[in-house]
């Protein structure tokens, strides 16, 4: 009886529970489709709400009308950022927004509305360098009678952003991309430097040169201002390190040649003392080799004198003895 009881509880506990519907699924889809999320200024696009896996059985309770309603919201948003000292600053303001309500028949429950883009940033009073959003936000539900005095079911939401471009905003990210690409040249192209890491800063212009050519302006912004916010600086505390050090190398190599310049002098002044000496020594060398002459013809002269004495002094003698 207990176990019946229990059973029986737990039966009207779940009478009570209301139904859980299930969700469709919402799809949006833009032609033509914008590239890296990215809309064109003065351009049309052709915008489509889908909305897929919708179980009307689900919704029996309801008196609806056999329609879809989807109320839609047009945002456009400006957004930038200013440096202050050694931190960034990120702003965003609204520029204008527009609302739409779309419906559709239960049975093919999709919304398509064309979005004439009218405006360029320069006609919403932003600079190149800043960004304007667009925002595509719908909340779809189902239709019911006026009078039935029962909430809308829900039956999803969905939003899309996306990023305007036009001509001018183009035209300043490229002209970024050439200073960026000058700056770095400037330090890359220092002589002397070995340890500075060139490759890194010619690997960054030559990725942002990537994504200006596959059309991904919104990309290239961003390795734009991630250079500007601080690679730049750490390019030019790198360099600087490195002419400091090079600096510091190049002050110890002077100190070395005064060291070979003092050597060299001394070795000047023992050069000269030699070739004196050598000069001296040749001198005195030439003085001897006259004075072994001198006396070796005077050797001579005594040497023969004393012969012809001999023979005279005997030839005397004999003589004599005649």
């Amino acid at each position: 009886m207990k176990k019946l009881l229990i059973f029986m509880a737990l039966l009207m506990t779940s009478s009570m529970i209301p139904s859980v519907c299930g969700e469709p699924d919402l799809v949006l889809t833009v032609e033509p489709e914008p590239e890296y999320n990215q809309m064109w200024a003065f351009e049309t696009y052709w915008v489509n709400v889908t909305l897929t896996g919708l179980n009307v059985n689900e919704y029996s309770e309801y008196d609806l009308t056999g329609r879809v309603i989807a109320d839609g919201i047009i945002r456009w948003r400006g957004t930038g950022q200013y440096h202050h000292g050694g931190g960034v600053t990120g702003y965003s303001y609204a520029l204008d927004e527009k609302s739409l309500t779309l419906n559709a028949s239960i049975d093919d429950s999709s919304f398509i509305f064309n979005l004439t883009l009218a405006k360029d940033a320069f006609l919403f009073g932003m600079k190149p360098f800043e960004n304007v959003e667009i925002t595509l936000s719908f909340d779809v539900f189902l239709e019911i009678e006026p009078d039935s005095g029962e909430v809308i079911p829900q039956l999803g939401a969905l939003s899309s952003k996306y990023t305007l471009l036009d001509d001018d905003k183009t035209k300043f990210i490229e002209e970024m991309l050439d200073e960026m690409a000058t700056e770095v040249q400037s330090a890359t192209g220092a002589l002397g430097l070995p340890d500075f890491n060139r490759t890194k800063y010619e690997s960054m212009v030559s990725a942002m040169n990537v994504s200006i050519i596959a059309g991904n302006y919104v990309e290239a912004q961003d390795q734009w201002e991630r250079w500007d916010d601080k690679e730049r600086l750490r390019m030019l505390n790198a360099f600087s390190r490195n002419v400091d050090a090079q600096t510091e190398n190049l002050e110890a190599l002077e100190g070395v040649e005064m060291e070979l310049e003092r050597v060299q002098v001394e070795f000047d002044l023992i050069e000269d003392r030699y070739l004196a000496l050598l000069t001296n020594n040749r001198d005195t060398n030439a003085e001897l080799e006259a004075t072994k002459q001198g006396l070796t013809t005077a050797i001579t002269g005594i040497f023969l004198s004393a012969i012809v004495f001999f023979f005279l002094g005997r030839r005397s003698n004999i003589t004599g003895e005649e």
